[in-house]
């Protein structure tokens, strides 16, 4: 088990009052695996959205491919939170 995490930002306040509860107690190593994941994922999505497709401006496939990338990171992240949303709930 392992105890300390680092949570990026969300703009889901629910998800934040659970993890408040939740981080007097260590997490379950799944708990922990999301919420790591979640973290790069975010922060895969914030380069692809604040440098990577600036960066392909004038070249079409790879502003395909990175904006193609960018939906499925969203994908991604909001399948985790739904995750690790029921998970936290199910521990609380």
């Amino acid at each position: 088990m392992r105890g300390a995490f680092c949570f990026t930002q969300t703009n889901h306040p629910d998800i934040i009052e659970i993890l408040s509860v939740k981080s007097k107690t260590m997490l379950d190593n799944n708990l922990y695996n999301l919420l790591l994941q979640i973290t790069q994922e975010n922060k895969s999505l914030w380069r692809i959205k604040n440098k990577y497709i600036a960066d392909a401006e004038g070249d079409e496939a790879s502003l395909a491919f990175w904006r193609k990338m960018q939906a499925d990171k969203e994908d991604h992240v909001n399948e985790l939170l739904g995750l690790i949303k029921d998970s936290l709930e199910r521990s609380a």
